[in-house]
C-alpha cells in the first residue's frame, strides 16, 4: 500500500529562511507501519495518483493541487485525511473571508489531524472526525532550560487581518504594545507581516524565528501558530486580540486591545511575560497541554491514524468539496438609466489606480446628471472586503477549471444586466465583454497603458463596439486597429483641490505613490534619486507609499547608504482617501516609470498643486506636463538630473509655488473628475447608438495572460466542452464540431473546439485553421501552454536556420515551460539577469552580459508572459548584435530602449 502526501505548494517559514515540510517525520513512521508514501508538490500538467496508492493525505482543502487530489481519492473510494497547517481558530474558521462560508464545516475528508484537544473539539463540533495528533512539523522544536531574560518578541500571523478596518485595529494594537514596551523600558523584536512594521515606524528583526525563540524573554503574537511554537520551546507567551473574536488558545494570557483598560492591563502584563514567574509558567504549561503536545511524537500519532484508515477504511463518503465561488450579484436595475459595467481584474483588495477610478466614475454618475447607473465588478482570485456601494466581487478561485472560470465570471457580469460593458486591462475582462456583446451588451475596451503588452491584450479581442485611451499615446495605439469604431481619449479624472497649496518652509517634502515593483515602475531607481539628493546636500523627506514585492530591496538599498540629510519615510499601501489627505502636505511627487498610461498617481498630485518630476515616458506625461512650466521631466534612468533639479527647486522656492500652482491649473483643466465623467458621458450616448452585431469571432475564448491562469488541467473535460461549444455557438458560428486528436477537422464546420492536449502540432493546425476564416477554440483548457508555445518559438528558429537557441528568462515562465526543454531542440542555455545557479532544467545558465560569449547563440527566445515587454527591452543588445530575438506573445518596435 502506498499513501500520497500532498500539499499545494512550498511553504515558507514567515522569515522565508526554510521550506515548512508539514509531513515531517511522517513517511517514516508509516514506512515502520507497512506503508510506503509519495511527495507531490504542484505539478505543471494533470497530477494523477501514484500507481498503488491507497490513501491520500493533504496540508490544505484550499488550494488547486489538494482540492484536485481530494476529487480523485473520492472518485477511487480511497480514504483520505487532512492534515491540519496549524492552530485552528475562530477568526480563520469563521471571519476569513478567503476561505468560503464552508470551511471546516466539515472539511472534505474523512479524517482530521488536528495540534490538540481544542482544536480536536473544535473540529468534532463542526462534523469532522478529529484526532489530536499535534503538528509534525513542530516536533523538532526542543524546550529550553529555565527561565531565559531577554527582549520581548511581537509578532503576528501570515495573514494577520482581512480587512482594511481590521488592519486599522490591529496597527492600533500594536501602537499600544510599542508605547508601552518603551515606556516600561522593555526591549522589542518585531517580527510583524503585512508592512505593519512601516506604519509604525519600526523595523522587523531579520534572524530566523528559531534564534529569536531561543533569546526571547517573552513573546506576543495574533492568533497563530507560533503560539504553539514558542510554548513548546518555554518561551511565557500571550495572544493579541485586537478585534474582541473568540479566542481558543490563550497561553499564558490574552490581552484584549478593545477593552476599556487595555493600556492598564497591557502595562500589567509585559514585566510578567519578560520576567516570568512560575505561576504564570504553570498557567502557560496548562494551556499547553490542551493546545499541542510537547513530546515530539506527532509525526507518530499522525502515521497511526493514516495506518487505521488505511487497514480500515471508513464505510461512509467523505463530504462534498464545497465550491469556493461567490454568487452572483442581485443589483436591481434603476428604471431610465441604462447600465454600465467596468469590469476590473485585481489580486486583492483593489488599491490602484484604475479601481479608484471607477469607484470615483461610479460614485459621480450616481450624484450627477449623467444619466447612466455605473457598477464596478472586480473578478478576483480571492475574497476580499468591499464597501463599494456601487461594486461587486466575483470571487474565481485557483481550483476553476479555465472554461468554468471564464462562465463565472461571465455569469456575474450578466446578472448586473448591463447595457454596456468597459473592460479593463487583463484577459478576463475582455472576455466576457467580447461574450456580452454576442448577446446584445455593447462593449468598451479602455488600454491603461501603450505598453505592448496591453495593447496586444485589447488586440487580441479586437470585438468591441468603442474604445477610450487614458492619454494620446494610446488612443494612437487603439486607432491602428479600431477602424471606423469610436476611440477617445479619457484621462481617468481625479479630485482637484479649490486651490493649490500653499509653499512652506523647511527640508523639501518628496513623494513616490505606486507599486513597488522594479519592472516598469524601477522603484530601484528611487534609491538611487535618494542617494542623489544626500551627496547634493538636500534637506529632504522623501516619502514612499505603496507596496510590492520590490519594497524590501528598495529599503535595504536606500539602509546601505547611510543617508545623511535625506530621511526616508516608508508607508506602505494606504486607501485613496489618506493619499487625498497627504498630498497637500507634499511638495513634489516624483514618477520613475518605463511606461504609463496616464499615470493616476501623477494627475493627483498635480490637482494638489505638488510639481510633478516624472521621467519622460512619452504617453501622459507631454500631454499634462511641460518641462521647466508646471514641472519636471529627466531621461528614463537619469537620477542625477533628477536630483539636480529637485535641489534647483529646493533652493528656489517661488519657482516651486510656481511650478506648482500650473500644475494645479493643468489638472483643473484636463484631468478633474466631473470633466472625466462629461467626456465618458458623451462616449456613452454615442455607444448606445450602436448596433452591437458583429462577424462571428473566437476572440473570447483565446485567453493570452498564461500567468493568470495557474491551474493547467481540467477536472470536467466534458463539462469545459459543453461551455466552449455553446460560447462558439453563441458567438455566431453555425456548425460546432470537436476535432479530437489524431481526427482531421470537419471541412463542413465554421467553427473546431481542439479536445485534448495541445501539442505544438495542434497549436499549429489551429493557426492554420483561424488563417482560413474558421473559428478555434481549445479545450479543455482554452490556453496554449508555456511549452507548446516555446518549442514551437523554437521550432521557428530552427527552420529558419538557428542551429543555437538561448531562452531569455529564468522565471516562472521558463519553469512552467520545463517540458520544451525536454524535446529534441536546439536550446543551448538559459539567460537571466541575476542567475542563481549555474544549470537550470538541463542547460546553463549565465548572465545577460555574458549570454553571447558563453552561450554563442544565433537566436534568442523571449520566456516571459507577464514582464515580455521588459525583456524585449533588455533584448537590445541581441538585436544590435544582428540576432534575432523572438517574443511568444507580443509585437515590438525595434527601438525599443535598453533598460539600463
Amino acid at each position: 500500500m502506498r499513501a500520497l502526501l500532498l500539499q499545494s505548494a512550498p511553504t515558507h517559514a514567515p522569515d522565508g529562511s526554510a521550506r515548512v515540510d508539514h509531513f515531517a517525520g511522517v513517511a517514516q513512521a508509516l514506512r515502520a507501519r507497512g506503508i510506503d508514501s509519495d511527495r507531490a508538490l504542484v505539478p505543471t500538467a494533470r497530477p494523477s495518483l501514484p500507481e498503488g496508492t491507497g490513501l491520500v493525505a493533504v496540508a490544505d482543502c484550499l488550494g488547486p493541487m489538494t482540492r484536485h487530489a481530494l476529487r480523485l481519492a473520492r472518485e477511487a473510494g480511497l480514504p483520505t485525511l487532512l492534515l491540519m497547517d496549524g492552530l485552528v481558530e475562530h477568526r480563520n474558521t469563521f471571519e476569513n473571508v478567503r476561505a468560503g462560508p464552508g470551511f471546516l464545516r466539515p472539511a472534505p475528508v474523512h479524517a482530521v489531524a488536528c495540534a490538540g484537544e481544542i482544536c480536536a473539539d473544535v473540529l468534532t463540533e463542526l462534523g469532522n472526525n478529529a484526532w489530536a495528533t499535534g503538528l509534525p512539523r513542530l516536533d523538532a522544536i526542543k524546550p529550553r532550560p529555565g527561565v531565559a531574560s531577554g527582549p520581548l518578541v511581537v509578532a503576528t500571523a501570515n495573514t494577520p487581518w482581512f480587512s482594511a478596518s481590521e488592519r486599522e485595529r490591529l496597527t492600533d494594537a500594536l501602537g499600544l504594545v510599542r508605547d508601552g514596551a518603551r515606556a516600561l523600558g522593555i526591549d522589542v523584536v518585531w517580527r510583524l507581516t503585512g508592512r505593519c512594521e512601516l506604519e509604525l515606524g519600526v523595523a522587523n528583526d531579520p534572524r530566523p524565528l528559531p534564534e529569536l525563540l531561543a533569546i526571547a524573554g517573552g513573546l506576543m503574537t495574533t492568533p497563530s501558530t507560533l503560539l504553539a511554537e514558542s510554548m513548546v520551546a518555554g518561551v511565557p507567551s500571550a495572544v493579541i486580540d485586537p478585534h474582541g473574536s473568540p479566542i481558543w488558545h490563550r497561553g499564558s494570557a490574552v490581552w484584549r486591545a478593545r477593552e476599556p483598560d487595555a493600556a492598564e492591563d497591557l502595562a500589567a502584563l509585559l514585566p510578567r511575560l519578560v520576567r516570568a514567574d512560575e505561576a504564570l509558567l504553570d498557567d502557560q504549561r496548562a494551556s499547553l497541554a490542551l493546545t499541542h503536545p510537547d513530546d515530539g511524537r506527532s509525526a507518530e500519532r499522525v502515521a497511526t491514524v493514516l495506518a487505521d484508515l488505511a487497514y480500515e477504511p471508513p464505510i461512509e463518503d467523505a463530504p462534498v468539496i464545497v465550491p469556493l465561488t461567490s454568487p452572483s450579484p442581485d443589483r436591481p436595475k434603476i428604471p431610465g438609466r441604462p447600465r454600465v459595467v467596468n469590469v476590473v481584474w485585481t489580486d486583492g483588495a483593489p488599491n490602484g489606480g484604475v479601481p479608484v477610478w471607477c469607484a470615483r466614475m461610479a460614485d459621480w454618475f450616481a450624484l450627477g446628471d449623467f444619466a447612466y447607473d455605473v457598477r464596478t465588478l472586480y473578478l478576483s482570485p480571492i475574497a476580499f472586503e468591499n464597501k463599494d456601494s456601487h461594486a461587486d466581487v466575483c470571487v474565481l478561485p485557483p481550483d476553476l477549471d479555465h472554461a468554468q472560470r471564464f462562465a463565472v465570471a461571465l455569469d456575474a457580469l450578466l446578472a448586473f444586466e448591463p447595457d454596456v460593458v468597459c473592460a479593463h486591462y487583463g484577459d478576463l475582462p475582455h472576455m466576457i465583454a467580447t461574450a456580452a456583446r454576442f448577446r446584445g451588451v455593447r462593449s468598451v475596451a479602455v488600454l491603461q497603458t501603450d505598453d505592448p503588452a496591453s495593447v496586444a491584450t485589447v488586440r487580441n479581442y479586437n470585438s468591441f463596439d468603442a474604445a477610450v485611451g487614458v492619454s494620446d499615446a494610446c488612443a494612437q495605439r487603439l486607432g491602428a486597429f479600431a477602424g471606423d469604431r469610436p476611440v477617445r481619449v479619457i484621462h481617468d479624472g481625479v479630485p482637484i483641490a479649490e486651490q493649490p497649496r500653499d509653499v512652506g518652509s523647511g527640508p523639501i517634502r518628496v513623494a513616490y505613490f505606486g507599486r513597488m515593483v522594479d519592472l516598469q515602475k524601477r522603484v530601484s531607481d528611487l534609491g538611487v534619486l535618494a542617494g542623489e539628493l544626500d551627496a547634493l546636500g538636500v534637506a529632504c523627506e522623501f516619502h514612499l507609499v505603496g507596496d510590492g514585492p520590490d519594497l524590501d530591496g528598495l529599503l535595504g538599498s536606500i539602509r546601505s547608504l547611510g543617508l545623511a540629510s535625506v530621511r526616508v519615510r516608508a508607508h506602505g499601501q494606504r486607501p485613496a482617501a489618506w493619499v487625498e489627505a497627504f498630498l497637500p502636505s507634499i511638495d513634489i511627487s516624483v514618477l520613475v516609470s518605463e511606461f504609463e498610461g496616464a499615470s493616476i498617481t501623477m494627475m493627483e498630485a498635480m490637482g494638489a498643486g505638488c510639481v510633478p518630476c516624472v521621467t519622460d515616458v512619452g504617453s501622459g506625461v507631454r500631454e499634462l506636463v511641460t518641462d521647466g512650466e508646471n514641472g519636471v521631466i529627466v531621461p528614463v534612468g537619469d537620477m542625477q538630473t533628477m536630483a539636480n533639479r529637485i535641489a534647483a527647486l529646493d533652493a528656489d522656492r517661488s519657482m516651486l509655488g510656481r511650478l506648482g500652482r500650473r500644475a494645479w491649473e493643468r489638472a483643473r483643466e484636463r484631468a478633474g473628475v466631473r470633466a472625466a465623467c462629461e467626456r465618458w458621458r458623451d462616449l456613452l450616448d454615442a455607444v448606445m447608438a450602436i448596433d452591437p452585431v458583429g462577424a462571428p469571432t473566437d476572440a473570447h475564448l483565446r485567453p493570452r495572460d498564461a500567468y493568470r491562469w495557474t491551474k493547467h488541467w481540467a477536472d470536467d473535460e466534458l463539462g469545459a466542452l459543453r461551455i466552449v461549444t455553446g460560447e462558439l455557438r453563441s458567438a455566431g458560428f453555425r456548425r460546432v464540431v470537436p476535432c479530437h486528436a489524431g481526427e482531421g477537422p470537419d471541412p463542413s464546420a465554421d467553427a473546431v473546439v481542439l479536445a485534448g492536449e495541445v501539442t505544438p502540432d495542434r497549436a499549429a493546425l489551429a493557426d492554420r485553421l483561424r488563417e482560413s476564416g474558421i473559428g478555434v477554440a481549445l479545450s479543455p483548457t482554452l490556453i496554449e501552454p508555456e511549452w507548446c508555445r516555446l518549442a514551437r518559438a523554437v521550432e521557428r528558429a530552427r527552420d529558419a536556420g538557428a542551429s543555437r537557441v538561448a531562452v531569455f528568462g529564468a522565471g516562472d515562465h521558463t519553469r512552467r515551460a520545463a517540458r520544451a526543454f525536454g524535446l529534441d531542440l536546439p536550446i543551448v542555455g538559459i539567460i537571466d539577469d541575476h542567475p542563481r545557479a549555474p544549470t537550470m532544467l538541463g542547460v546553463p545558465l549565465v548572465r545577460t552580459d555574458d549570454a553571447i560569449g558563453t552561450l554563442r547563440p544565433n537566436a534568442v527566445v523571449l520566456s516571459s508572459d507577464a514582464w515580455e515587454s521588459a525583456l524585449w527591452a533588455k533584448s537590445a543588445p541581441f538585436r544590435d548584435a544582428g540576432l534575432p530575438v523572438i517574443p511568444l506573445y507580443g509585437t515590438y518596435r525595434e527601438d525599443a530602449p535598453a533598460r539600463s
